[in-house]
């Protein structure tokens, strides 16, 4: 990586500024490189509130690796502002690859992140996820979420309310929810028990 820590510090906020104002670009690099420091992913918008996911470099005990960033925005006026943002999960597949099918079977929403966020005054939730091939559409209460290849989708929810994520199959039917109100521990504690073997836990 010929890139300096704050240089690609700056193309984060950038990319995920670029993001969230004109949407993610439908062709995407599947790997990182020099010319692709930063690749956005995804991106979910709530009102104020956003957050984009996106493919970047992070510094680890062995060295640069790929990791998933993830970019919580606030709007203010016609800006968007970084709260905060955060990396170190490695892809589970790289480069990107399209999504598996749910492995167990039933396995369809993985979470890797999520908790409320408050910025002054302002409280959500968003969560980061990965869903398996079977999702045609991801619903956030009364929104419908196409999944990009790579089945990385970022969620915000301003409304407690609004924090039940169902995966929709190509025929309609629901194939799993979450509810983005429990305790993140608690999302994790689950979905190690279902599959303690696997990503993110591990990669294989």
């Amino acid at each position: 990586m010929k890139v300096d820590r704050r240089t690609l510090s700056g193309l984060i906020l950038e990319a995920a500024d670029r993001a969230a104002t004109e949407g993610v670009p439908p062709a995407n690099a599947r790997q990182l490189d020099d010319a692709h420091p930063v690749v956005p992913l995804a991106v979910d918008i709530d009102g104020d509130a956003a957050l984009v996911t996106l493919l970047t470099w992070t510094e680890q005990d062995s060295g640069w690796e790929p990791s998933l960033w993830n970019q919580d925005l606030v709007k203010q006026e016609d800006s968007w502002l970084p709260p905060t943002g955060g990396g170190g999960a490695r892809p589970r597949d790289y480069p990107l690859t399209d999504r598996r099918p749910a492995d167990p079977p039933g396995l369809h929403i993985r979470v890797y992140e999520a908790g409320p966020r408050r910025r002054e005054g302002k409280a959500w939730r968003a969560a980061a996820l990965q869903v398996s091939a079977e999702v045609e559409t991801l619903r956030i209460q009364g929104r419908d979420r196409a999944v990009p290849f790579h089945g990385y989708v970022p969620v915000v929810a301003r409304k407690l309310a609004d924090c039940i994520v169902a995966a929709i199959g190509s025929d309609g039917s629901v194939l799993e929810t979450i509810d983005l109100r429990r305790d993140p521990s608690d999302l994790y504690r689950e979905l190690r028990h279902r599959d303690p073997d696997a990503w993110p836990f591990k990669n294989r």
